[in-house]
């Protein structure tokens, strides 16, 4: 075989070709359908999108224990599902000292998508599956960015038009960022993916890469981009044939590289504010310049492929070629450096500009993505870290963060999560809880460096690691769509690392896996009871159902009891069914569920008069001294009643 830039032998390209083995279809499949139906669920974000995921994986884990019950797991499966599984029972077991009981239970439902999620991924794949299952991921994200792109080229037929929004692509996802990252993943799994499978794929792979770019582009996320540099660079460091990827990449990048510059041109599409009748113009025109691009992907592909099989250059020519892109390399670096100062001046100035506040910028979003502050990020980690101050053993219980915030805060932003992964971690969980989520996610770090690092595994790396970072800056963690997807490409490098072959599982391991099984699905079915019936009863809630609201609302209690939240629903129903007496009561229930809880004290305060209107308030202030409802009802506490 010659070197790197040359196509594998016609033997080696088919028995690269994937056997899935007796799971792997239900495998594939699976991955398309789960992580299509999250990412349409608003990226998962939601509980009631837990609930019936984890409940679909959980029979999935059962099933397979009863019928099948061969697998393939190593060590190093057992080891990530072990991790995962501990950081699970921690996060339960966080909810005896919790702040915030009821979110951390929340929590628990949330994890354990995740650990079915991995769970089922890898006792159905198999090894030579990889490429598939990576196919299968780079599929479902694909379709969720193709859609995520119509409604921005056809804002006229792919829903509402708000010209005053923040005019930041979010998809069906629902936030920018979550759907930037998510294309980082499908980016760097097709880069991939061009190399290693047959010609019908790896022809998708990269007409793939005409939908995923521009759609990261619309989202005007700066870490995404970040991300993808960072996964770029260890995809490219890691793969075991660098000049065939680089080959490989200078033939499939230019062309989506030309859509993102295109793209950035149409003024309708990339300023707040726009004229509908200018999006639509301006979508319309880019839509036929994009099919057009992509049909000459599709041609530059087929070129590539014909040029690989019949261009195989001695290791001479090799050793130039790769002599002449290292020198490229180097002059480019040292420019950067010369123009912007070196690696220190850049750290320096990065972080100076990261705890900056957002410039002043006009409508044209292009600029944004010139500018580096955190957009108030270091604000919410300064919290984080006081929180681990006050709570530096066990953390402050899982999902507990919101709490602190609202009570320490400077400023009145209203966030939930700390936008970093791993010091919220530590502020929730403790040094146990950080511990755990660290060496889970380094273990499928230890299984890349274990593989043949060939481009499929590569790209998952570098997809696994473009998630890793981003989770960092961001709150990935809550949209389950995206770190399921960033974990199912951790599990392939995982997968790709065995050493054993398909064997049928000892009665102690189906015993275990049927009782977690049985577990699982306990605790996402009580989910699906209660959070359904919730969001039920919130929806009626928001449109004036007041009836409708109140009955959901007594449902949810029953599979919720240890949450204020049904009774803080329950009383505004009957509150806006002209019932206060029974508002109060209710309002009064969700405070002793839940002391702590600001939104049940406000609103006890809304139907309250007199002594116990003031007294609310004030407690409502103590545990929220910067919302500016609270401020309106210290302000007139003699209304309401």
């Amino acid at each position: 075989m010659s070197g790197d830039v040359s196509l594998p032998q016609e033997a080696e390209r088919s028995a690269l070709l994937p056997r899935l083995g007796p799971g792997g279809p239900y495998a594939v499949l699976g991955t398309i359908v789960l992580l299509v139906l999250l990412a349409g669920a608003q990226g998962g974000y939601f509980p009631p999108s837990w609930s019936w995921s984890a409940l679909a994986l959980a029979w999935v884990i059962g099933l397979w224990a009863v019928l099948g019950s061969r697998h393939e797991l190593g060590w190093l499966d057992f080891a990530l599902l072990g991790a995962l599984s501990a950081l699970l029972l921690w996060i339960g077991v966080s909810t005896v000292w919790s702040s915030d009981p009821a979110q951390s239970l929340l929590e628990v439902q949330r994890a354990l998508v995740y650990v079915s999620g991995v769970g089922a991924f890898l006792l159905l794949g198999r090894r030579q599956a990889v490429p598939a299952l990576a196919g299968a991921i780079t599929t479902a994200i694909s379709l969720e960015a193709l859609y995520a792109l119509g409604t921005r080229l056809f804002p006229d037929r792919l829903g509402a038009y708000d010209p005053i929004a923040v005019y930041r692509l979010s998809g069906s996802i629902g936030y920018w960022n979550g759907l930037g990252i998510f294309c980082v993943l499908g980016i760097l799994l097709s880069v991939g993916l061009v190399l290693h499978l047959r010609r019908s794929v790896r022809l998708g792979a990269a007409a793939a890469l005409v939908i995923l770019f521009p759609t990261l582009y619309f989202t005007f996320s700066r870490g995404a981009w970040v991300a993808l540099g960072i996964g770029a660079a260890v995809l490219f460091l890691g793969a075991r044939h660098r000049l065939r990827m680089v080959t490989a990449a200078l033939f499939v990048l230019p062309v989506p590289a030309v859509a993102v510059i295109v793209s950035s041109r149409a003024e309708g599409l990339t300023h707040e504010g726009s004229l509908r009748a200018t999006a639509v113009e301006s979508g319309h025109r880019l839509a036929l310049v994009l099919l057009l691009l992509f049909g000459l992907q599709v041609i530059l592909m087929l070129g590539f492929l014909v040029v690989e099989r019949r261009i195989r250059p001695g290791r001479t020519l090799e050793r130039l070629y790769g002599a002449a892109l290292l020198a490229t390399l180097v002059l480019v670096t040292s420019f950067v450096f010369v123009r912007f100062g070196g690696p220190p001046t850049l750290v320096s100035k990065g972080y100076t500009a990261f705890k900056a506040p957002p410039p002043s910028v006009g409508p044209d979003l292009n600029e944004r993505l010139l500018n580096f502050s955190g957009n108030g990020r270091a604000d919410l980690w300064k919290v984080a870290w006081e929180d681990v101050r006050v709570h530096p053993l066990v953390g402050s219980g899982a999902g507990s963060y919101e709490r602190f915030w609202v009570r320490e805060r400077a400023t009145a932003l209203k966030v939930r999560d700390a936008h970093g992964l791993y010091v919220e971690t530590l502020a929730e969980l403790g040094p146990l809880g950080l511990g755990l989520l660290l060496v889970a996610v380094a273990i499928p770090f230890v299984a890349f460096w274990r593989t043949s690092r060939g481009p499929v595994v590569a790209g998952a790396s570098g997809a696994y690691a473009a998630f890793v970072a981003h989770a960092g800056v961001d709150w990935d963690w809550e949209l389950s769509a995206v770190t399921l997807a960033g974990l199912l490409c951790g599990a392939l490098l995982v997968m790709a690392a065995r050493r054993r072959g398909e064997r049928e599982a000892s009665p102690l391991v189906r015993g275990i896996t049927i009782a977690g099984a049985v577990v699982a699905s306990a605790v996402a079915f009580a989910g699906v009871l209660g959070n359904s019936a919730l969001a039920s009863a919130e929806d009626a809630v928001a449109d004036g159902r007041w009836e409708r609201a109140a009955v959901d609302a007594a449902r949810a209690e029953r599979f919720m009891p240890w949450s204020s939240r049904p009774w803080v629903v329950l009383g505004e129903a009957q509150l806006g069914a002209g019932d206060p007496r029974s508002a109060r009561a209710s309002f009064a229930k969700a405070v002793t569920v839940d002391d702590a809880d600001w939104r049940a004290w406000s609103q006890l305060a809304v139907a309250s008069n007199g002594p116990a209107k003031a007294r609310a308030i004030r407690r409502a202030r103590a545990l929220n001294p910067l919302e500016p409802s609270v401020r309106e009802l210290q302000a007139a506490p003699q209304e309401g009643g």
